[in-house]
């Protein structure tokens, strides 16, 4: 409102209540919209990373245990081992689609 009052050439009362109220605001109401979304995206993209990293770690993890159940004749272990990689696969997958989800809400 204020960028339409100065581009016509309006300078009153009006316009400088209005420059007052704008100097005001805190730092967070200045905040554009699309500015207050791309912080809000990058917040989540940034947990996902993090909840993805702790998943794929879990995975890793699962999948030495099965190799070396495996090394040890232990196939039955080793096949719970894998299907808990595979679990937390599948955790990742499910994060990741949950931030594309997030990001493309209006």
């Amino acid at each position: 409102m204020l960028a339409a009052a100065v581009a016509a050439g309006v300078t009153d009362r009006l316009t400088d209540h209005l420059q007052e109220a704008l100097a005001q605001r805190s730092p967070t109401e200045r905040v554009v919209p699309s500015e207050r979304d791309a912080h809000a995206k990058a917040q989540r993209r940034q947990a996902t990373d993090l909840e993805v990293a702790g998943h794929r770690r879990d995975s890793e993890l699962h999948e030495g245990a099965a190799r070396q159940y495996e090394r040890r004749g232990q196939a039955g272990r080793a096949q719970t081992e894998r299907l808990q990689a595979a679990a937390a696969r599948g955790r990742i997958i499910d994060a990741e689609a949950g931030q594309r989800r997030a990001d493309r809400k209006p």
